[in-house]
Formats: structure tokens, C-alpha cells, sequence
């Protein structure tokens, strides 16, 4: 973008965190985000999940686990992440609903990014 107006492109520095996001992103239909039944930072055993309120009714939800985690790498694909949204949140579910009439339209499959 900052090139197209002939700015220069800001220095960059990156270091590896040793954490890995597998994150998805929603768009309600009615321009709200989700309710917050829990915490929006919730810590389980090798995993964390967020939920990331963003506006014009958008909203992400990352998994955060260690980048050493081979098995945890299946969160890649939808149906690992959907599985692990299930299992992790239980009744919370809900509040990130899917795709279909009256629901979130689901705005990317899993974004992995460390």
C-alpha cells in the first residue's frame, strides 16, 4: 500500500516468538459481535484461544500454541479447528457461530501466522 503512494516501506523487525496463531475470522450479518459468555482470553493445557472483537461486526478467533507443536499443527485445516473449537469450548461454542442463514459469514478458512 505504501508503496503505491511512493512512501518507502517502514523498517521491519522479527523475532520468532515461539508461538503460532491458527486463527479464524467471522462477519455477522447484523453488524454485532458475538456475546461474551467467558474470558476473552482463555488458557487451556498447550492451547489458547482468543476472541479478538474487531468493528463493522467482525471478529477473530485464534488458537495460540507453541510453534515446537507438531500435533497441534491440524489446526491448519477447518474441520481440526472446528473439532478443537468444539472440544475446548464446549457450551461456549456457541458464540462463535458458522456459516448459513441468520449466522456469522465466515470471512477466511484457518490463517496460520507466528
Amino acid at each position: 500500500m505504501l508503496a503505491a503512494i511512493g512512501a518507502r516501506r517502514p523498517d521491519e523487525e522479527k523475532e520468532d516468538c515461539g508461538f503460532v496463531y491458527y486463527a479464524r475470522h467471522f462477519r455477522s450479518a447484523g453488524g454485532s459481535c458475538p456475546e461474551a459468555r467467558e474470558r476473552l482470553l482463555q488458557h487451556f493445557e498447550g492451547v489458547s484461544i482468543l476472541t479478538l472483537p474487531c468493528d463493522n461486526g467482525t471478529w477473530g478467533v485464534p488458537f495460540v500454541t507453541s510453534a515446537r507443536d507438531k500435533e497441534l499443527r491440524a489446526l491448519r485445516a477447518v474441520p481440526a479447528w472446528e473439532a478443537a473449537k468444539v472440544i475446548s469450548l464446549g457450551s461456549t461454542a456457541p458464540r462463535y457461530p458458522g456459516p448459513g442463514p441468520g449466522r456469522a459469514e465466515l470471512l477466511a478458512a484457518v490463517v496460520p501466522s507466528s
